[in-house]
């Protein structure tokens, strides 16, 4: 995820030299030396704008169950509960108050980061948090206050996108707003997803195959495909979600050293092995799943994964 989210920074600021991501794990103290970095080098505002584009599907398995969710209260339990999944270095805490018709959400930074890191990570978190509640409701948050402890800096143009009154040099970081909110229904409310992908989380490993060495691109277009559910896009569906042509989106990937066909066979082995070891659903409901017509096509395309049948290879996980 933090790999993910540093793609996307180079990307939006033209790909720096000063950004360099070697290839190894990024633990916290790698992880907050390059925040700091792009925070004394990034624009006024930066991390107000980048925020207020992001997406719940950057967030890979944890924002697939986010997109599930029934409710916005459900939303915050989910976040809440596996925020460390997203490996921010900025911790959140919510308090709920119903009878007072409150809900605060208190954002504390990790002390190891600079003083322009934590700027930076808090103005973009907040920025985040209502793009993610806009991306799951469709609704405006124009009714909530966004407190920020660090002056204004000069010439800040504040993103239509952040809908909230936003006020700096507060004493201290958090965003308030009625507890109503809570109860706004969710538009992808799916609950026999919600319940397979949570329990996926609970269980979460390290990506494997074409997703571990894909670019900031090709793991869009992984979560792209996921969001599908029984329908795989096509590779123009896919562009144009992207916002690219379809000729930009082969170049692209081909530049990350992969293609449509590749992420797309990889996402059908990764997610379809996830359903059989869960074991709720049938062969011939997997496949429809991950997008394969018939039943057989899924048992010739995983003999192709694994060397053995559905069969065998559940027997030998029993």
């Amino acid at each position: 995820m933090r790999r993910r989210k540093l793609h996307a920074y180079a990307q939006a600021l033209g790909s720096p030299s000063y950004l360099a991501i070697g290839d190894g794990p990024i633990g916290d103290a790698e992880y907050a030396r390059l925040l700091d970095r792009i925070a004394r080098r990034a624009p006024r505002g930066f991390a107000l704008q980048f925020g207020s584009a992001r997406r719940v599907i950057e967030l890979g398995l944890l924002g697939h169950v986010v997109l599930s969710c029934s409710t916005l209260r459900e939303v915050l339990h989910v976040w809440l509960s596996h925020a460390e999944a997203a490996g921010e270095l900025v911790r959140v805490s919510a308090q709920v108050d119903d009878e007072a018709g409150e809900w605060i959400t208190t954002l504390y930074a990790d002390r190891i980061l600079s003083a322009a890191a934590r700027r930076f990570c808090v103005e973009e978190l907040t920025a985040t948090f209502f793009a993610f509640c806009h991306d799951v409701t469709g609704d405006s948050y124009a009714d909530f206050i966004a407190e920020i402890e660090h002056d204004a800096p000069p010439c800040l143009t504040v993103p239509d996108a952040l809908q909230a009154s936003l006020r700096f040099g507060c004493g201290r970081n958090r965003i308030a707003g009625p507890s109503s909110v809570l109860n706004r229904a969710t538009t992808g409310r799916d609950d026999e997803t919600f319940s397979l992908l949570l329990d996926q989380l609970a269980h979460v490993k390290p990506a494997d195959g074409v997703a571990a060495r894909c670019g900031a691109l090709g793991q869009s277009l992984m979560n792209y495909l996921l969001l599908g559910h029984s329908r795989v896009p096509s590779q123009g569906d896919a562009a144009r979600w992207l916002g690219m042509s379809k000729r930009s989106l082969v170049l692209r990937l081909q530049g990350e050293g992969t293609s449509y066909s590749e992420i797309l066979d990889d996402y059908r082995r990764r997610y379809a092995m996830a359903l059989l070891d869960e074991g709720a659903l049938c062969t011939k409901q997997i496949a429809h799943a991950v997008g394969f017509i018939h039943e057989n096509s899924l048992r010739r395309a995983f003999r192709g994964w694994t060397g053995v049948s559905i069969g065998a290879w559940i027997r030998a996980r029993n």
